[in-house]
This record gives C-alpha cells, sequence and structure tokens, in this order.
C-alpha cells in the first residue's frame, strides 16, 4: 500500500490503518489539496484502492474463526480513531458472552 493516496473517508481506511499488526512501521498522513495535485502530477502516488483480499484466521485458543484483510494482523483490521467506542463495545460484549458462557 506504499505511495496510497485516498480520502480520508474512504473505505479501505476502515479497516487498513496503520499499524497493521505488531511490529508494524506503517504511517499515514494527510496531505494538502496542493501537494495531492502535485504528486498525481508526478505521478509518485497511487489513486485507487488496492483489491481487498481476506484470508480466513482460526484462534487457536477459542476456535473462533475470522476473515481478516491480507496483509494485517488478526485484531487490527479496524480504524481506532473511527467508531473508537463502538469497537470498544463490541470488543467487551465479545468478552462479556465468552465469560457467560465459562
Amino acid at each position: 500500500w506504499a505511495r496510497l493516496c485516498l480520502p480520508v473517508d474512504h473505505p479501505f481506511w476502515q479497516t487498513h490503518f496503520a499499524p497493521n499488526g505488531w511490529g508494524c512501521k506503517c504511517t499515514i498522513r494527510q496531505v494538502s489539496r496542493g501537494e495531492y495535485a502535485q504528486l498525481a502530477a508526478q505521478s509518485t502516488i497511487h489513486t485507487e484502492a488496492p483489491e481487498i483480499r481476506t484470508v480466513r484466521w482460526v484462534n487457536k485458543r477459542t476456535g473462533e474463526e475470522e476473515d481478516v484483510p491480507e496483509g494485517i494482523d488478526p485484531g487490527w483490521n479496524y480504524n481506532p480513531g473511527i467508531n473508537r467506542e463502538q469497537e470498544l463495545a463490541r470488543q467487551l460484549a465479545t468478552k462479556q458472552a465468552r465469560f457467560d458462557s465459562e
């Protein structure tokens, strides 16, 4: 995804926002319209989101299965700045359901 330049509200960023796993060194930075135009004119950026492929991941401890975007570690496939509260509530509900079933 190097040199990928998409609008801030593009759906791609819902699952592909850095970091993408433990030890990930990816960075994302916002550019101005002027800088975007300059980079696009130089053809040094990609302006189309790549196809998102997923892989099936199985949690060895719980047996839970999840489709994770290729290139992203399990549990890192969300944008922490968007819908933070909803993600925390989802994680809490998942943990509570496991706790209640044990």
